[in-house]
């Protein structure tokens, strides 16, 4: 079908068309993608996309490269233009969803870039659950007045449409040049900031390591872990096995790993290039399984002895099962973290590919566009500098992240994230002695399922706070291995090993257990209410500052409604704050703009109810946000 732009742009696009499809649902499937690339790819193969002296890019260096490819510049000049074209001139991914489908992935790119490049990474950290992508070069109509599309307010173009809906921000760096040198993705950039707070956008880079890397790195460790264990059985538990018992081999094996990792790895940064610290990440998780298997040798050499005989502890008959799922849970959650290594080896790198100087640099191919995001963004050009290098350092922002490092959680410990591992771990510790006393009375499979039972409920809780349970679940840890320790320190000096014997321990320290659970609560209640943050403000200093959604007024009806990220009133903009940066990151506080201060104008950049003209009887979503600003949380 001929392309029959009516108004300069196809019918989908035209917000006075009945057809007229909302900006945000210009997005395709997974499948999508999959089909796009293996058309692009058939027609690279055949060379009918050559290397184009007219692309803005030219020579494109990697154009023969499989696993980049030829620019978006050129895949949209000889495959995305004609074939939209040829039917009827909409963008390719209406062409695919006439329909249209809800934004889910907003992906922030430049089309200097590889194709397959993009596409490769956009498919490895795909965000579970999401469905539906809005990239622009697939999404805009390339045929017809692009600029009609665009409009003169920003905040009502497609870009800033479809980003207000979208869940998940995936910045997409690449090989050939910083994204943040084009004026759109910095505009994208100093949105997502908004939204983050508002509408509780997940920005981040690509951090997905490949599943080859991952084992070749990974092997080793385990195999040094086997090795460690076995020789420690043989070697060293004869003569100092004796000197504690199975359980509190395992612990202390944990313990020193972790004492080990908190001195050594704030050392390795300081070790030059980003491969090279990579290396010794990796050979530090190496040395931390090394010490786990240590351990567990010592544990399963101890677990052959008889009571009283070499030593004075004594143990329960079933804690051998006990003690072998909580070595296991150790095992991983080790293992884990050389996979974690891994991933923020990938970050650095894909950071590192949007090193700039600042973003009053960038420059957009568009003279009017250009003017028109440095309006925008005129006063803010440093904070998303801020914001950026933050992002490069962190690989991700999002409330939760935000809300973290405000309350007093390191920078490192924020980035690594939330582990199901160390919620395994905590789990195995609380009911160390429940497995304990149901395996001595040959009720394995019950002591499993207690077990079972108790991740599930830890992981059900896990997974519903998402990443504001990191605190939660290093308290979880903490405490259950604090309680596991000192429930078998006061048996053998308090209660004489009685229990032990007595195979009954579960029942005397259930008392023990519920004040080491009430001590947890209170910490968490400590952390989670911001009492603490004060307490951490000394150090919070290179923390990110997060935006925070004041309210929003639907009672104003002026037409400068929602055009102000930071929204100006009959009241001063002193009372306003403005984000400023420390290091690499940013924190928050009181400015007075003063006389100089940008104009509404200036600061426009979101929320608005940007729903088509009264009348249409479009398939619209109907944007209904209002206003966001930005306060100072305490």
């Amino acid at each position: 079908m001929a392309a029959d732009l009516k108004g300069g742009v196809h019918e989908y696009h035209d917000p006075r068309s009945s057809s007229y499809v909302h900006p945000s649902m210009w997005c395709v499937t997974y499948e999508d993608l999959d089909y796009f690339e293996q058309e692009v790819r058939a027609l690279w193969e055949q060379g009918q996309v050559p290397d184009d002296p007219d692309d803005p890019s030219y020579p494109t260096e990697y154009h023969n490269d499989d696993e980049i490819g030829p620019s978006i510049h050129q895949v949209n000049k000889c495959y995305i233009k004609p074939v939209t074209q040829r039917s009827g001139g909409m963008s390719w991914a209406l062409m695919r969803n006439p329909q249209g489908l809800e934004c889910h992935i907003f992906a922030t790119h430049c089309w200097a870039e590889g194709v397959f490049e993009f596409i490769l990474k956009v498919r490895r950290n795909w965000p579970r659950g999401a469905k539906h992508l809005w990239a622009c070069f697939l999404a805009n109509p390339q045929n017809g007045n692009l600029g009609k599309i665009l409009q003169e307010d920003l905040h009502k173009s497609p870009f800033a449409r479809a980003l207000r809906r979208a869940k998940f921000l995936l910045v997409v760096p690449n090989k050939r040049t910083s994204i943040y040198t084009r004026l759109w993705c910095v505009y994208e950039a100093f949105l997502s900031l908004h939204y983050v707070a508002r509408n509780d956008l997940v920005i981040s880079l690509p951090g997905e390591a490949p599943l080859r890397k991952l084992v070749a790195n990974l092997y080793p460790g385990l195999l040094i872990c086997a090795c460690c264990a076995v020789c420690s059985y043989y070697a060293l538990a004869p003569y100092i096995g004796p000197l504690l018992p199975p359980m509190l081999w395992i612990v202390s094996a944990l313990g020193i790993s972790m004492l080990v990792n908190a001195g050594v790895r704030p050392y390795l940064r300081l070790s030059g290039s980003t491969e090279l610290k990579v290396g010794h990440e990796v050979r530090l998780g190496w040395c931390l399984l090394a010490i786990i298997g240590l351990g567990f040798g010592l544990v399963q050499h101890g677990l052959q002895w008889k009571y009283g005989k070499r030593t004075i502890w004594k143990w329960e008959k079933g804690e051998g099962w006990a003690c072998g799922y909580l070595t296991l849970s150790v095992v991983l959650m080790h293992s884990r973290g050389i996979v974690d290594v891994m991933s923020r080896a990938i970050q650095r790198a894909e950071g590192g590919q949007l090193d700039f100087q600042t973003v009053r640099d960038a420059n957009c191919s568009n003279r009017d566009d250009e003017l028109r995001i440095r309006n925008a963004i005129r006063g803010y050009e440093d904070r998303i500098d801020k914001a950026i290098n933050a992002l490069r350092v962190m690989g991700k922002f999002d409330r939760a992240t935000q809300m973290n490092i405000q309350y007093g959680m390191s920078v490192e410990r924020a980035r690594d994230g939330l582990g199901s591992l160390r919620v395994t771990t905590a789990c195995c510790a609380w009911s160390y002695w429940w497995v304990t006393d149901l395996s001595a009375h040959y009720h394995h499979i019950y002591a499993t399922q207690a077990l079972g039972a108790s991740c599930v409920v830890a992981l059900s809780v896990q997974h519903w706070m998402g990443e504001r349970a990191i605190f939660a679940s290093d308290a979880l840890l903490l405490a259950g291995m604090s309680y596991v320790v000192t429930s078998l320190l006061c048996a053998h000096f308090l209660w004489g090993s009685e229990p032990l014997e007595d195979l009954c321990m579960s029942r005397r320290v259930w008392k023990l257990q519920l004040f080491f659970f009430v001590l947890m609560c209170l910490a968490d209640l400590f952390y989670y209410t911001g009492a603490g943050a004060k307490l951490f403000s000394a150090t919070s200093c290179n923390a990110l500052a997060y935006l925070d959604r004041v309210g929003d007024d639907d009672a104003d009806d002026s037409p400068y409604e929602d055009q102000g990220l930071l929204r100006r009133e009959d009241r001063s903009l002193s009372e306003h704050l403005a984000i400023q940066g420390t290091g690499s990151f940013v924190v928050i506080e009181d400015i007075d703009f003063g006389s100089g201060s940008s104009s509404a104008e200036t600061m426009s950049a979101a929320a608005s109810s940007d729903s088509p003209s009264a009348g249409s009887t479009s398939r619209d979503l109907g944007d209904s946000e209002g206003c966001c600003a930005v306060r100072r949380v305490m």
